[in-house]
């Protein structure tokens, strides 16, 4: 091809430097899952061992066996001769010392933090954080990951498109029938391959729908927006030319708003003027 690429795009959650592939989730997660799973049946064994009592019992010695093992029969267990000690004898379980069980709690703590799959990411808050909204900005940040991950994914779509037009570009020398939204066209690639050097397009990728906290930030700036006066008209020149030097979802439409106050403002002016004349 005459790109120069390969033929293919991989998307890689974590890449690795100079190597076309990367490591997943699985295999950043699974040594420490393999520890907590290590722990948790280290604790388990020994609660289990700690619950079911066993005792030492001389071969010869004074205590009816059979009496002594059966908890739900007789209230009372023979012996024959004297009783000490030596004849019967608990064995004793060692509890785990705390920092065992404390590391195990690291440990989850450091899978949750790996996975991004934090309690607030389930609807838990923290002490103290009761607003929707604050609850919704802390499950945003928790998110983070997640959205590295889809940009990632964008970034590897933006590849893709770019290798598309590249193929076009070489390979689109008929014209080709397109539909798109119900309608019908043709293309070919004469306003491409007039280029003596190859252009550099913008290709931007963004996600159809929002989630909650970026409508809530989208909320706000119209809030801001309307409080620091950009839809005064008197401020509309000022408004637009800041416009061009900022940078969110729906600028073009605030944009478009305020050119039509203008206008409409101007216009209502012209015609005070042409009527006190």
């Amino acid at each position: 091809y005459d790109h120069g690429q390969y033929p293919f795009v991989l998307d890689v959650l974590y890449p690795v430097e100079g190597a076309p592939v990367g490591f997943g989730l699985l295999d950043l997660m699974r040594d420490p899952q393999i520890y907590i799973d290590k722990l948790n049946k280290i604790i388990m064994t020994n609660a289990a061992m700690g619950g079911k009592p066993r005792f030492f019992i001389k071969d010869n010695g004074a205590v009816n066996e059979e009496e002594f093992a059966d908890w739900n029969g007789q209230d009372f267990v023979h012996v024959a001769g004297s009783l000490d000690e030596t004849s019967i004898r608990q064995i004793g379980v060692a509890r785990l010392d705390g920092y065992i069980v404390s590391h195990l709690v690291n440990k989850v703590e450091e899978l949750k933090e790996t996975s991004g799959n934090r309690d607030f990411n389930q609807g838990a808050s923290a002490a103290g954080v009761t607003a929707a909204s604050a609850i919704t900005a802390l499950q945003e940040a928790g998110n983070k990951l997640s959205r590295d991950m889809y940009k990632a994914s964008y970034r590897a779509y933006r590849k893709i498109c770019w290798l598309m037009i590249e193929l076009m570009r070489q390979f689109y020398s008929e014209e080709r029938a397109f539909r798109i939204a119900g309608r019908y066209m043709t293309y070919r690639n004469t306003g491409l391959s007039k280029k003596l050097s190859h252009p550099s397009f913008d290709i931007a990728i963004k996600a159809q729908k929002a989630n909650p906290f970026s409508r809530e930030g989208q909320n706000q700036m119209a809030l801001q927006l309307f409080q620091a006066g950009f839809f005064e008209p008197k401020a509309a020149l000022s408004a637009i030319t800041a416009l061009e030097l900022m940078e969110f979802e729906g600028k073009e439409k605030v944009a478009e708003k305020i050119k039509q106050h203008l206008k409409l403002t101007e216009e209502k002016n012209d015609q005070n003027q042409s009527a006190g004349g």
